[in-house]
């Protein structure tokens, strides 16, 4: 991830030379848009182990410095309306650029990583003036995906996944001088995934996600943001002897970071 940090490093000096653009700037109190609308460009990484492997085909895999561009919407179709100004509908996509992978013996695979969300978000404010900290709470339906083709003959084996799950999440904005700080934590109840599941008997799946950013307003209805998604799902299997696959548990760790650019109205 030495290309991620260098972004990062790079993103906080430009902040740190602008920070005498004032939060007030912002002509649209973000806690109170109608739209929120983002284009962003990140790195990704993949890490997935598993433990009390008794058979050699569980293969683990890593991966790190995916390219990822990220698009994602927020709006408040009722915002006008007093008594549900602060229900809104959420959707994002994100999906890796150009990937491919390779085994240990040189065997190249193409790849494909791909996450989408879609649900709705409550918020409410904390404090008065022109910039309140904001809380919101989320409910919906999201899918990431990484998947392989090409390598039919290592088909069984791959560490393809399919995470189709129900995500509620708890999320705050805070500003604090020119910026505002950012966070979320999830519980992500998974109702199916892919090979990586289906492949061990008596499977048992959920998972966490983490995130946390800094927004800088500027140019009236514009931000720049940086953040970081930290995505783990975790595995409990109940193998029987003689099973072609056998082990006690897997995890599976995914990272994104990146740097958007947000239109809020």
């Amino acid at each position: 991830m030495k290309r991620a940090a260098i972004g990062i490093v790079a993103f906080a000096w430009a902040a740190s030379a602008q920070a005498e653009l004032p939060l007030a700037r912002q002509k649209v109190d973000i806690s109170r848009a109608s739209v929120d609308a983002s284009i962003g460009f990140g790195l990704g990484s993949r890490h997935l182990s598993y433990h009390q492997a008794l058979t050699s085909n569980l293969r683990p895999y890593d991966l790190d410095g995916a390219p990822m561009l990220t698009v994602a919407l927020s709006a408040y179709p009722f915002a006008e309306q007093r008594a549900l100004r602060d229900v809104g509908f959420c959707l994002d996509y994100a999906s890796a650029l150009g990937l491919t992978s390779a085994t240990r013996g040189g065997t190249q695979l193409s790849s494909d990583w791909s996450r989408f969300d879609v649900g709705a978000r409550y918020r409410a404010r904390a404090g008065a003036g022109p910039a309140p900290a904001m809380f919101g709470l989320f409910a919906g339906y999201g899918l990431e995906q990484f998947l392989f083709t090409g390598a039919n003959a290592l088909a069984a084996d791959l560490p393809a996944a399919a995470y189709g799950f129900v995500r509620a999440a708890a999320d705050a904005r805070v500003p604090v001088g020119p910026v505002a700080l950012t966070a979320s934590m999830g519980y992500l109840h998974v109702v199916s995934n892919g090979d990586v599941g289906l492949r061990v008997r008596g499977t048992s799946n959920d998972g966490v996600e983490a995130s946390a950013g800094v927004s800088l307003p500027f140019a009236g209805n514009f931000e720049a943001r940086i953040s970081g998604v930290y995505t783990r799902f975790f595995y409990s299997f109940t193998p029987a002897a003689g099973d072609a696959f056998v082990a006690g548990g897997a995890l599976d760790q995914l990272f994104k970071g990146q740097l958007a650019l947000a239109w809020v109205h």
